[in-house]
Parts: structure tokens; sequence; C-alpha cells
């Protein structure tokens, strides 16, 4: 499976109620939906939350940063589920440096 294109959108989710904890009130969430192709036009999806108070990402860099990731992967060939993982580990490294 060689990947040949990503989408990326940004998901709001209000809640029917408030919910909250000691770090934050919540009314509604956010994610980052992503959508990746492959040659043969199947498709895979994937979600993140970016959460600042706990991993320090907030959604507006996710935004920022996903496309470029995307764009970096396509090409990519894919035979297993380990060979996605070392190709998003060494993505990862490289958008850190």
């Amino acid at each position: 499976m060689q990947l040949v294109e990503f989408e990326i959108y940004s998901l709001r989710i209000p809640f029917a109620r408030e919910v909250s904890h000691s770090f934050h009130i919540w009314n509604e969430t956010s994610a980052i939906v992503a959508i990746a192709r492959d040659e043969h036009g199947r498709c895979g999806f994937g979600e993140g939350t970016p959460r600042s108070f706990v991993t320090g990402e907030t959604l507006e860099a996710a935004k920022l940063s996903a496309p470029a990731m995307g764009k970096t992967l396509i090409g990519t060939s894919v035979t297993s589920f380990s060979a996605l993982h070392t190709a998003l580990t060494e993505l990862g490294a490289a958008m850190r440096h």
C-alpha cells in the first residue's frame, strides 16, 4: 500500500452537559481528524485530541503541523503495521528537531 493523499480536519464536539475536573471545565471538545488514502482509493481514519494541560499541545499547533506531517508521508509504502509504526516514529523524531 502506498499512501497518496491525506486530508486533515478539525472537529468541534459540543457536550450535552458540562464536564469538569481540577484542571478545566468543558462545554465542548475539539479534535483533529485525519483521512489517509492509498493508491487503490482505500482510506483510513485517525483522530488526535491535543490537550495543552496534558501534553503541551494545542489544537492550533496540531492544525498547523498535521498537514505537513501528512504531506511528508505521501509516497510512503506501508506493508505492515510495523512499517507504519517505524515511519511515524521517524517522522515524529524529525518533526521535533
